[in-house]
């Protein structure tokens, strides 16, 4: 309901109060995840009048919800570990399962195996 009311707001010219009634909906929640896409919702309605608010307010909602989109600035992101025995499997698998990397007609004969990755 009160996304709803929000976006009647917005629609009519009131982003700002649009805002406003999203917030009171996220001070009533001890859900993290939804407080945070609300406010990332939020954030979308306040950036049409105040862009640095816009901003902040998506600092706060990925500190609630990862999946929410990021600022532009705020959050550090942590680097993914590479994935080197999985990377290692697959180009095994691939060598052994394909004769020529450019022709995926190419394969190979399994030796009686059924492969587990059915030719289109």
């Amino acid at each position: 309901m009160a996304l709803r009311e929000a976006f009647d707001l917005a629609a009519t010219g009131l982003p700002e109060k649009a805002a406003d009634r999203l917030q009171k909906t996220m001070n009533t929640l001890d859900d993290k995840p939804l407080r945070g896409w609300l406010r990332e919702q939020k954030a979308a309605y306040l950036h049409q009048t105040n862009a640095v608010s816009a901003q902040q307010s998506l600092v706060t909602a990925v500190g609630e919800n990862q999946f929410v989109l990021r600022p532009l600035a705020g959050v550090t992101s942590a680097q993914i570990k590479p994935a080197a025995v999985q990377a290692r499997a697959a180009a095994k698998f691939l060598a052994n399962e394909y004769a020529d990397g450019s022709q995926a007609s190419g394969r190979r004969s399994s030796g009686g195996q059924k492969s587990a990755i059915k030719p289109c």
